[in-house]
């Protein structure tokens, strides 16, 4: 689907990581360049939750995303802490985190070896809760 790293960088969907990623680095990572606000649930209240997370990210006026990730019981809502230039929230993303930080090279991320792309965001949550995937990041 992709031709080189630009192509993914202008694909504006979800980011889920299927490759093994403990959730403790994902997370303490993400805070080196993001304020992270985290939004706890139950079994009960997951629902109330998600719909306030995601109306919270949709009304970002920084550079930022959702993250969700398996066997950890909150959704994240990442702002990035400083402006780094004109590169997009994606662009940001994949240089911070997916590379330099989480290690995938250039051609994992372009055949979507470990990481996939869906602008689903029902998919990217389901992904998480389903186990097949480590960590969503929430890109809408």
């Amino acid at each position: 689907m992709f031709n080189s790293l630009n192509d993914v960088l202008k694909y504006k969907a979800n980011r889920i990581i299927t490759k093994r990623i403990e959730p403790y680095d994902v997370i303490e990572s993400a805070k080196k360049f993001y304020d992270v606000v985290d939004y706890t649930f139950t079994g009960r209240n997951k629902f109330e939750i998600l719909e306030e997370f995601l109306t919270e990210l949709k009304s970002l006026k920084v550079a930022g995303m959702g993250l969700y990730m398996k066997n950890v019981n909150k959704f994240y809502l990442l702002k990035i802490k400083e402006n780094s230039g004109r590169k997009s929230n994606i662009e940001l993303l994949h240089t911070l985190l997916i590379s330099d930080e989480y290690g995938f090279s250039e051609e994992e991320q372009i055949n979507q070896d470990g990481i996939t792309y869906s602008t689903n965001t029902d998919y990217a949550i389901e992904q998480i809760d389903m186990g097949k995937a480590e960590a969503s990041f929430i890109i809408l």
